[in-house]
């Protein structure tokens, strides 16, 4: 990939990865990112976060999200990213 031609996106999707905790633009533009680019978080203890409230909150942000691309948000990417092996 030559650096004067590539778009800024041709750099960020392959290596960038983002966050958020209540954000329900950005779960509706999703696809400007990338599904496989956000991922969910939770900024427990901290107060301004959803917690003790996070699995509604993340239930009604994400109505709308098919369970495929929900599960990719809330868990697949983490563990790609981190390496992570569940159920092993």
């Amino acid at each position: 990939m030559k650096l004067d031609r590539a778009k800024p996106s041709d750099y960020i999707r392959p290596n960038w990865r983002f966050t958020f905790v209540l954000d329900r633009y950005g779960v509706k533009n999703r696809h400007e990112v990338g599904v496989e680019s956000i991922m969910w978080s939770t900024d427990y203890p901290h107060h301004g976060c959803d917690w003790p409230q996070s699995r509604r909150v993340v239930g009604e942000m994400m109505k709308d999200v098919p369970p495929a691309e929900r599960k990719r948000i809330l868990f697949d990417n983490a563990t790609e990213l981190y390496g992570i092996r569940v159920g092993e």
